[in-house]
């Protein structure tokens, strides 16, 4: 949207952009935009998948099944090992948000930043 302040930005570091509002006007346009890196769609994004990939070593991880990361088996472990703990810790806090976070909740949430800094897998 030109009111956006990505709306002058010509490149980005991720392909993936995340949302809060699609607009059609004269034309498609999105608001609250911002880029998304691949790590935080398999940690923030919909239902996660393990995918065999076969006569290789390495992993892919789908995101509500349509996209696609490859990735190397230990990374797969991580991210799906971290989303789990994530989600959980997530539920907690929604069930009962005067909860204070625990060392382990403190450790979830380092392990997501040590992750989102780390360089992405590849896309499919």
């Amino acid at each position: 949207h030109p009111s956006s302040v990505n709306a002058r930005a010509s490149r980005f570091e991720s392909p993936y952009l995340v949302y809060a509002e699609k607009l059609k006007t004269t034309q498609v346009y999105l608001r609250d935009c911002s880029p998304a890196s691949p790590f935080a769609l398999m940690l923030f994004g919909g239902a996660l998948r393990q995918l065999v990939e076969p006569h290789s070593s390495d992993r892919v991880l789908s995101v509500d099944e349509w996209i696609r990361f490859r990735v190397p088996r230990r990374a797969e472990e991580l991210v799906v090992g971290i989303r789990a703990q994530l989600d959980a810790l997530l539920r907690q806090k929604i069930a009962n948000p005067a909860l204070e976070l625990s060392a382990a909740g403190d450790e979830v949430l380092a392990a997501v930043k040590a992750l989102l800094d780390s360089a992405p897998p590849l896309l499919c």
